[in-house]
């Protein structure tokens, strides 16, 4: 990737080694589509788009928390960038007098930068996908056959479609990625296998001339894939 993932502590906050403070009952599997945040003390929460009401995640696994933790700060910029996602867990109501909400074993299905308003909603619309992916095939061929040193200016295409695509449409449409990013290393080029691949969290398609890009500019398409093996998050990134 172009950059290298935030640096990561080895002791989780000690909310989460607490079943949840207060309990829940009643729960109901809910998808909300909100703002998200992390409070003072460490605990993620969404702020519902329609009904501005604070929900803070339940329970998590070490390991989910961590991953929520890392691409959370590395897409918001730490909070600094306003991000809407949409999560879905068990929505149930705490036992406290208050019958405040909470989310319980809260998965994130996508990130998108932006406000309630301004981010747009995911959508099923296979058409859209199949012409955004061949226009990002038609531009990915053109510009890796671009000579060194020159940098193209053409802006890329939205990828809000993107999101919700399987590793397999990804890979079929465009080829193997320049670079892909997890926890067993990362892999550049010709490494780059399917294999190697498949349990990747983060994928990096250059937009620019195949020399290195320290040698030139062009845009990157960073890909972020979800548990269930399907683009979360997808945005250009502009190389120097």
């Amino acid at each position: 990737m172009n950059s290298q993932r935030p640096l990561i502590g080895t002791v989780a906050p000690a909310w989460l080694c607490l079943a949840f403070l207060s309990g829940a009952h009643g729960a109901e599997v809910s998808t909300i589509r909100g703002t998200v945040s992390i409070d003072r003390n460490g605990i993620p929460q969404v702020t519902e788009c329609n009904t501005k009401r604070v929900i803070p995640f339940g329970t998590m696994a070490s390991a989910a928390y961590f991953d929520f933790t890392r691409f959370y700060s590395k897409i918001s910029g730490d909070g600094r960038v306003a991000t809407v996602v949409e999560v879905t867990g068990e929505l149930a109501q705490t036992s406290s007098s208050k019958g405040e909400l909470i989310l319980t074993s809260p998965r994130i299905s996508a990130y998108r930068w932006g406000t309630c308003e301004s981010a747009p909603s995911s959508t099923d619309d296979p058409i859209a996908l199949a012409e955004l992916l061949k226009d990002l095939k038609r531009k990915l061929d053109r510009f890796r056959a671009i000579p060194k040193g020159q940098v193209p200016y053409e802006f890329d295409p939205p990828l809000d479609n993107l999101i919700g695509a399987t590793r397999k449409d990804i890979w079929e449409a465009l080829g193997r990625p320049d670079v892909c990013d997890s926890e067993e290393g990362i892999y550049f080029d010709e490494e780059a296998t399917l294999e190697n691949c498949d349990n990747s969290d983060e994928w990096s398609y250059h937009f620019c001339s195949k020399e290195p890009l320290m040698f030139g500019g062009g845009f990157g398409m960073e890909l972020a894939f979800n548990w269930n093996d399907k683009v979360m998050f997808a945005a250009w990134q502009g190389y120097r």
